[in-house]
């Protein structure tokens, strides 16, 4: 009774966020509801989902897709003057969040180690392969929502 209740209450949220898409864009700064909705309330949903025994359900940050889309962006940038980033793996990392393909544990331990592992090299305010890197695999986004499972 109490999943049913659960997952109804989900459903809902997910029908509420829905809806909140189509209207006009908030203010350019998130607000903390707008943070909790993009960090915390995938991991809690994944949480409570776990607990009720339906199987792992990951539900990526929105903007952890942003992320990545933004890391390929990026990098095509930089190929098209001749550089490269060499990053195989992080391009593939990319285009798993952006075709929102199904990720397994293996893949998100990938992502948390890699991700933690690798925020030292990130820089906002450049564009250099570190910085490409780590958002190609969803960035502080993704770090976040992953340590918080």
């Amino acid at each position: 009774m109490r999943a049913e209740m659960l997952l109804r209450r989900n459903e809902e949220l997910i029908q509420e966020l829905e809806d909140m898409e189509s209207v006009e864009p908030m203010a350019e700064a998130p607000t903390l509801f707008e943070q909790i909705l993009t960090h915390a309330a995938p991991a809690i949903m994944n949480h409570l989902t776990n607990n009720l025994g339906d199987g792992p359900q990951v539900e990526v940050p929105g903007e952890a897709i942003i992320n990545a889309q933004q890391g390929q962006q990026l990098l095509q940038e930089r190929q098209a003057q001749d550089l490269d980033c060499n990053n195989v793996v992080g391009r593939e990392r990319a285009q798993q969040l952006v075709d929102g393909d199904e990720l397994s544990q293996e893949d998100l331990q990938q992502f948390k180690s890699y991700l933690n592992r690798a925020r030292t090299y990130y820089d906002q305010d450049q564009k250099d392969c570190g910085t490409i890197s780590y958002l190609l695999w969803g960035g502080d986004a993704m770090r976040d929502y992953l340590n918080a499972l």
